[in-house]
């Protein structure tokens, strides 16, 4: 009797132990059946992927050769430090744009508004002008022509230099404004007579001094 007993005891202990095994192992099995239903369906879908990425790899295939993809992975590989250079450097320049954009919009506004205005006052016009005169200077004249007046152009500016004075100026000015008080209509002839009673005239006289001043400075010039 107490051998049966004992058997009995050993037979429920193992049952126990088979119970609690297969308590463990289901969830096992749940996953391993997920982990199969999964795979069932992303089969057909990565068979599609594959088939997609075919096609567009066709596209390609005579411009593309491992070897190069070996060699930029490569490249890759040894420039680490120069790729994570650049790529702060482009963090920088992207901080740099987001605090500049605010003042870029106004100097930009600014820009325009500035070169708005110069147009309504003909600038650009007047440099089209230009840029069309030195098209046909440089269509009329060669090189030595230009060369020449080049030259020219140094000796005007010299004596644009000593127009400057203001005793030239003031003579200049004198000159310029003659012909204005002059009424032809009213001019008469005049003979010798008339030329020797205009000199008695002192506005007359002094015309005559100026001119004789400004001979003998051109006659010392000349020496």
């Amino acid at each position: 009797m107490a051998h049966n007993d004992e058997v009995l005891e050993r037979l429920s202990a193992l049952e126990s132990q088979v119970a609690l095994l297969v308590e463990r192992i289901e969830p096992v099995t749940r996953s391993a059946r997920s982990v199969e239903e999964l795979k069932n369906e992303l089969a057909p879908r990565v068979e599609e992927a594959v088939r997609a990425l075919i096609v567009e790899l066709s596209d390609v295939e005579a411009d593309f050769l491992l070897e190069d993809m070996l060699f930029l992975l490569k490249k890759s590989l040894r420039n680490v430090r120069n790729l994570t250079f650049m790529m702060e450097s482009m963090s920088n320049l992207i901080d740099f744009a987001a605090t500049a954009e605010p003042l870029l919009k106004t100097t930009i506004h600014q820009w325009i508004q500035e070169l708005d205005e110069l147009d309504k006052r003909g600038v650009f016009s007047l440099l089209r002008k230009q840029l069309e005169l030195l098209e046909r200077i440089a269509d009329e004249f060669d090189e030595d022509d230009l060369n020449a007046m080049n030259d020219s152009l140094v000796g005007l500016l010299g004596l644009a230099r000593g127009l400057g004075d203001k005793n030239a100026v003031a003579v200049l000015e004198r000159l310029a404004a003659a012909p204005a008080k002059v009424d032809l209509d009213t001019v008469q002839p005049v003979g010798l007579r008339g030329m020797v009673r205009a000199a008695r005239d002192p506005e007359v006289r002094r015309g005559i001094g100026v001119m004789l001043e400004l001979l003998k400075a051109v006659g010392s010039n000349g020496q």
